[in-house]
């Protein structure tokens, strides 16, 4: 009885020994829950729909607006807009911003 009590508590300190070096390499680990989570997610599509429709209407609603602002806006499909001013220069010549 006692070499399995010892067993039973190595066994134990072993996998809570592979459980800290399994996280140390996956800096997410995900439970149950957030497993089940992730997959309800997935296969909610009209939320998902919603949310794309949102973040398309917000870009070119951005896009457009910092285009009026005097920003030269990159063409983007991203959830995401990259743009740049042009600054006067002496002599009346303009250039992209720096810094």
């Amino acid at each position: 009885m006692r070499d399995r009590k010892r067993t039973s508590a190595d066994a134990q300190h072993i996998l809570l020994c592979l459980e800290r070096v399994k996280d140390s390499f996956n800096s997410y680990p995900l439970d149950c829950l957030a497993i089940a989570g992730a997959i309800a997610a997935i296969e909610d599509d009209g939320s998902f729909q919603e949310a794309r429709t949102n973040i398309i209407a917000s870009r070119e609603a951005l896009a457009r607006e910092l285009g009026q602002l005097g920003f030269e806006v990159l063409p983007s499909l991203a959830n995401f807009v990259f743009a740049t001013r042009a600054l006067a220069v002496p002599g009346g010549a303009s250039g992209p911003a720096s810094g």
